[in-house]
């Protein structure tokens, strides 16, 4: 049975965001001091058809998943690698009582989610609205709130939730090598489809495609870590 208890997910949260606090603000530096490079794609972002829309935020979002995944290797091998090859998972499991798996867990996801989230926001989406030239308010709107939010959730299940997984230690390793392997496949037939059926004017489809990948992959990453011992 799942157990959830707020006070001990937000002390956790707490925890975690301060850990990986460094790590990212560098990535944030890196970040903005290559957003100012290269400030001409901001500027030339063109939404000025609702028509069209689409299309500009897919090539968006793609182009902006290659550049987090950089930081979301590192923050994934901070949060999930890193706490059981020091046994810093079994001390906090074993001397901070009455904290459970299942509020580490929700903790885990949630503060790599909110810096996921606040990268996307803060890097990629404020300088696109107040710096595009080309586009009307109305298309910067809808790319807006549909890039800030669903999008982000997107991009979260899609190249996210796996490292959760592969970066967890496991006895199965062959099952891992699989798993990576169709996800690899996925991805690849995914972006080929997308590339000669123009697939990506389609938000709708790749946005279903998503949901089962993160899902799968949280509760692949559970299996492991509820079995795992900390002895």
């Amino acid at each position: 049975m799942f157990r959830f208890e707020k006070s001990i997910f937000l002390k956790l949260y707490r925890y975690y965001l301060k850990k990986l606090f460094w790590f990212w603000l560098i990535f944030i530096a890196l970040a903005l001091i290559l957003s100012f490079t290269s400030w001409k794609l901001v500027w030339d972002f063109r939404a000025g058809e609702k028509e069209n829309i689409w299309n500009e935020t897919w090539k968006l979002f793609l182009l902006k998943s290659s550049c987090l995944f950089y930081m979301i290797v590192i923050l994934a091998s901070k949060l999930i690698r890193e706490p059981v090859l020091t046994k810093e998972d079994a001390s906090i499991l074993s001397i901070a009582s009455p904290i459970n798996r299942q509020n580490m867990l929700v903790a885990k996801i949630a503060s790599f989610f909110t810096y996921y989230w606040v990268s996307n926001f803060f890097v990629f989406n404020l300088p696109i609205v107040f710096l595009s030239a080309a586009s009307s308010w109305n298309a910067t709107l809808i790319f807006f709130l549909f890039d800030s939010f669903l999008l982000a959730l997107v991009g979260f299940f899609l190249f996210s939730t796996p490292l959760f997984y592969f970066y967890f230690p496991s006895r199965k390793k062959k099952l891992k090598l699989l798993v990576f392997l169709l996800w690899l496949i996925l991805i690849f037939v995914f972006l080929l489809v997308a590339y000669y059926m123009k697939i990506l004017e389609s938000p709708w489809i790749p946005i279903l495609l998503s949901f089962p990948v993160g899902f799968g992959f949280l509760s692949l990453y559970w299996n492991d870590f509820r079995r795992h011992d900390y002895a």
